[in-house]
């Protein structure tokens, strides 16, 4: 079900629909299910700012814990299943118009398939609901990895690849 009025967040939902992804498996936050405690954790957990009503548009400028970074040629969608559980629930969120966050939970799997076949996405981040580890691809084709243990894994993750 549709509830953001943004274009990135309708071509989601095209995507959806055209892929018949069960909203068990993706679905966009309700606006009032509670994504703004989820973006104020996020903040609070992952971005150094000196004011809370400070919000940064690009957290990963910001980021405020160890981080790890990669560039790449093109999305690198086939690695998110091998740094992320398949069986772990996560915060997909991506930014709209007026640097406004849009806020979905789903699967790995399931999220890299719909950011595959969508258009409009200038970057993405995936969040742990623990809230341990957050990973963004920017629109500088970085995927940056912050947190407890996914700067780790992502390194080498990396290192495996060469």
């Amino acid at each position: 079900m549709h509830y953001y009025n943004d274009p990135v967040c309708q071509a989601l939902e095209k995507v959806v629909t055209e892929l018949s992804i069960p909203s068990d498996r993706f679905h966009p936050l309700r606006p009032h299910s509670g994504w703004q405690e989820i973006e104020d954790k996020i903040y609070d957990r992952f971005v150094g700012i000196s004011h809370w009503k400070q919000r940064p548009g690009w957290l990963w400028e910001h980021f405020k814990l160890d981080s790890y970074s990669v560039q790449f040629s093109t999305w690198p969608l086939d690695l998110l299943p091998r740094l992320v559980d398949p069986f772990e629930p996560v915060w997909f969120f991506v930014n709209g118009r007026n640097w406004k966050f849009w806020f979905y939970e789903g699967y790995i799997e399931t999220i890299t398939k719909v950011i595959a076949e969508s258009v409009g996405i200038d970057e993405f981040y995936i969040c742990s609901k623990k809230y341990d580890w957050l990973l963004c691809f920017n629109h500088h084709d970085f995927l940056i990895a912050t947190g407890d243990t996914m700067p780790e894994k992502l390194y080498l993750l990396t290192m495996d690849s060469r």
